[in-house]
């Protein structure tokens, strides 16, 4: 399913897409971190060395092979400079930057809805599509080298349309700082809850806030978009690791919650960590 969806997003123009998903044997794991705005750190705290330094309770699945960003604000997404040997990020001695780039055909997507987006008429950039290669080089945890897709999309339409449609192996949902309330999404993030087991989600990495919900913004949302609907529960999530909040988010404590939708195997070194 995951080269179904990918194949898709790498459509006619594409080389280092296209490269690289015949270089990978494997179905692809993904980490899709829905409202990312202008954060890149998942693609340190989900990789293989973070896990080492801080070893989980208990065992935890693989790591992902390839990130998904989505943002619809153009505020966001009109100020990423995409060219290869820009910087993403620069602070406290890391440094996150682009290798190798292309932009992908622009993907179909319905127009953004007010029950799903505050300010619908911002989302200028809808449907644009680039994959690059990054080097985020860290004081702590050395070089980390990925994959990244970032999509002008607006979350919920982009997990309805695409997402369900061609259930592509969503291993990792990263929901930190998701911008509803005073930000740029009409609703909270609770529907996530109702996508995990159709997307075989194993780790919900969460500042807290993924019960957030208003019954009638979720209400409106599932009046747009039913597939998205359900009954919001978080019964099953078990936390194994928890980052202060000062150390990402600021918003709140960020847990690593294991699903119980997870059936892949575990990374080696957590196995030997959780038996030390």
């Amino acid at each position: 399913m995951s080269y179904e969806f990918l194949n898709l997003l790498a459509g006619s123009r594409s080389r280092l897409l296209r490269e690289w998903i015949d270089a990978t044997p494997c179905e692809p794991r993904i980490a899709w971190y829905p409202s990312c705005g202008n954060d890149f750190r998942d693609i340190v705290y989900l990789s293989s060395a973070f896990a080492r330094s801080n070893p989980p309770s208990e065992p935890e699945p693989s790591p992902p092979d390839l990130f998904i960003h989505t943002d619809y604000h153009s505020s966001v997404t009109g100020r990423v400079d995409f060219r290869p040997g820009a910087d993403l990020y620069v602070g406290r001695g890391s440094r996150l930057t682009i290798i190798e780039h292309e932009e992908l055909d622009r993907l179909r997507l319905p127009p953004v809805s007010r029950r799903s987006a505050t300010f619908p008429d911002d989302a200028r950039d809808l449907g644009s599509a680039h994959f690059m290669k990054v080097s985020f080089v860290t004081p702590d945890f050395g070089t980390i080298t990925a994959p990244l897709l970032f999509i002008s999309a607006e979350n919920a339409a982009f997990c309805e349309t695409l997402l369900l449609r061609h259930r592509p192996l969503i291993s990792h949902v990263v929901q930190v700082r998701y911008g509803h309330g005073f930000g740029f999404a009409y609703c909270g993030p609770a529907w996530l809850l109702n996508v995990l087991s159709r997307l075989r989600t194993e780790v919900l990495v969460s500042d807290g806030h993924h019960t957030n919900q208003s019954e009638e913004r979720l209400r409106d949302l599932f009046l747009e978009m039913p597939d998205l609907q359900g009954a919001c529960s978080a019964a099953g999530l078990r936390s194994v690791r928890t980052l202060p909040s000062v150390r990402w988010s600021s918003h709140g404590d960020v847990q690593w919650l294991l699903t119980p939708y997870r059936n892949s195997t575990v990374q080696p070194e957590a196995q030997a960590n959780s038996s030390a």
